[in-house]
């Protein structure tokens, strides 16, 4: 071989050991990643119960994914449960700013702004994080606290009707959850029988639910059904509700 086709065949080698290990790193990347973005199902699907589970999911992405978006949503979860929302705040818009369309940055962000009583700006980011991904449960959830806050009831029945709509096998923790929160707008907007159904389904997915308990024999007192509603209150009591006991001494003595 001479010279100068040595040097084409060295060439060439040269493109080809550069393709296959940029397509090497890519594929290493979107294993990574596609690990990361697992977690951050995971913690989707943590009830407030599994607070040792949430925290080893989070630590684990700070540990895989120094630098990364990934890592500043993880370290504004935990400001979040520290219940220093500036922190969270500047740590869900530092994960936005590696990554304009991080849904998850803009959701943590609305929530973030909602806890610091900032909810115009909250249901400005909760939408940028709907309009990004539209079957992502957790936003339209918090969403439709958010507009609760605010006394549009009826929107927020629409969102947490969405989040039903949306939910997949896997997920019956939260939505005994949601339907509490959409019996709740119900109430406000004096649908007690509306309250009540949802009430029931929270009960029936979550039969150890004081809240639902709490929550429905309210809506049987605003119908007059006393005995439905002093039943539901002894259930609450059982179940520890902090404030079944007054309600039983006060109406069902």
């Amino acid at each position: 071989m001479n010279r100068s086709n040595k040097r084409k065949a060295s060439a060439f080698i040269a493109i080809i050991t550069y393709v296959l290990f940029f397509f090497a790193a890519a594929y290493t990347l979107h294993a990574d990643n596609a690990v990361l973005w697992d977690i951050l199902r995971r913690l989707d699907n943590i009830v407030p119960e599994d607070k040792l589970l949430k925290k080893n999911l989070i630590n684990s992405l700070i540990e895989q994914a120094p630098g990364t978006k990934f890592e500043s949503y993880a370290l504004a979860l935990h400001a979040m449960d520290a219940k220093d929302y500036l922190t969270a705040l500047a740590y869900f818009r530092k994960s936005v700013e590696n990554d304009p369309n991080f849904y998850y940055g803009h959701y943590g962000t609305g929530v973030a702004l909602g806890n610091l009583g900032l909810l115009n700006e909250s249901v400005a980011s909760l939408n940028r994080a709907i309009a990004l991904k539209r079957n992502f449960i957790p936003a339209y959830s918090a969403r439709a606290w958010t507009k609760n806050r605010v006394k549009n009831f009826q929107g927020a029945i629409s969102d947490l009707t969405t989040a039903i709509q949306l939910a997949q096998p896997g997920y019956e923790k939260h939505l005994s959850n949601i339907y509490k929160n959409r019996g709740r707008a119900k109430y406000r907007m004096k649908n007690y029988a509306g309250a009540i159904t949802d009430y029931t389904k929270a009960i029936q997915i979550n039969p150890l639910f004081a809240d639902a308990y709490y929550d429905r024999a309210k809506a049987w007192g605003e119908l007059r059904k006393k005995d439905e509603a002093c039943a539901d209150l002894h259930k609450a009591y059982d179940l520890h509700h902090p404030r079944a006991k007054a309600a039983l001494d006060k109406y069902c003595m």
